[in-house]
């Protein structure tokens, strides 16, 4: 199951988070359990050969890895020629990552993008559930898109329920897009507000 969670606009504006630039923001320290979103300058605008140069993040953990840390990079919105593969990555027990896009085979072609990365320490459970299970994930800004699937590794099934929280500022909703939905009979898939049932 591949979910994506974009916020929409109502009437507010809401303040947004730090977004970093893959062109001049490149060593990026985060918490655990944090997400931070990133993008190629002046999004969506194209790149410049130059700008794909210098376009590299360096990931760190601002503490000692625990001992089932993961950490995980997805691509969330992207404008590329070409046939272009949308990244969703992890890579378990590590302290640090390195993203250098024109070191990135698959990402050839890729020449506007936007994504988000965090480092989880909840073990096994689902993928975001450690900045959203006990407390929802608060968005902040339009440019937010969150790309969420029910296992870190989509080969392997999915072993115990997820449960993932949002929260929306004052007058903003949620729009969401289902882009791959293999579910087997015993499956509930329930997406409700603080009043209504939407999907089940």
């Amino acid at each position: 199951m591949l979910l994506i969670f974009l916020l929409l606009l109502n009437t507010a504006v809401a303040a947004a988070k730090v977004k970093y630039i893959c062109t001049s923001n490149h060593t990026i320290e985060i918490t655990s359990d944090t997400v931070v979103f990133f993008e190629s300058p002046n999004f969506p605008r194209h790149m410049t050969a130059v700008e794909i140069n210098q376009c590299y993040l360096n990931f760190t953990k601002t503490l000692p890895p625990e001992k089932h840390t993961k950490f995980v990079i997805v691509i969330s919105n992207l404008i590329c020629h070409g046939r272009c593969k949308m990244l969703y990555d992890y890579i378990p027990n590590v302290s640090s990552y390195f993203f250098r896009l024109k070191d990135q085979f698959d990402l050839a072609g890729y020449e506007a993008f936007q994504g988000f990365a965090y480092f989880d320490d909840w073990g096994d459970d689902c993928p975001l559930e450690s900045v959203s299970r006990i407390n929802p994930f608060q968005f902040t800004d339009l440019s937010e898109v969150i790309v969420i699937r029910s296992t870190f590794n989509p080969k392997k099934p999915r072993i115990q329920p997820c449960l993932w929280q949002f929260k929306a500022p004052v007058n903003f909703g949620f729009k969401i897009v289902i882009t791959s939905l293999n579910v087997s009979d015993s499956t509930v898939f329930k997406v409700v507000n603080n009043q209504d049932t939407i999907i089940t």
